[in-house]
C-alpha cells in the first residue's frame, strides 16, 4: 500500500492511516485549556519545524514522490499531494 501525504489549501499536513485521511497534529502546540485533539493545532506550513516538501521523483501516474520534514527532524515519505499548488 502507498502512504499518500496531502498538504491542504491551508497548509495543514494530513497523512493516511488505516486507509483514512487523518490530520496531523503538532506535538509542540496544545491549546492551555485542554489537551484533548479538538484543542491541538494542526501540523503545517505556519510552523517553524515544517519544511517544505521535496519531491524526489514523479512517478507514471504523474504523482509527486518525496519527503516532507516534520518536527526539525522527523520524514514522512510518500506520494504529496500539496493543494496549495492548485487554484
Amino acid at each position: 500500500m502507498k502512504k499518500i501525504l496531502w498538504i491542504d489549501k491551508q497548509g495543514s499536513l494530513w497523512t493516511e492511516r488505516a486507509g483514512k485521511r487523518r490530520l496531523q497534529l503538532c506535538p509542540y502546540v496544545v491549546s492551555p485549556d485542554s489537551l484533548s485533539d479538538e484543542r491541538q493545532r494542526p501540523c503545517g506550513d505556519w510552523c517553524p519545524h515544517f519544511r517544505e516538501p521535496i519531491v524526489t521523483s514523479v512517478n507514471q501516474q504523474g504523482e509527486a514522490k518525496g519527503t516532507v520534514v516534520i518536527c526539525g527532524d522527523r520524514a514522512i515519505s510518500g506520494i504529496i499531494e500539496d493543494e496549495r499548488l492548485t487554484k
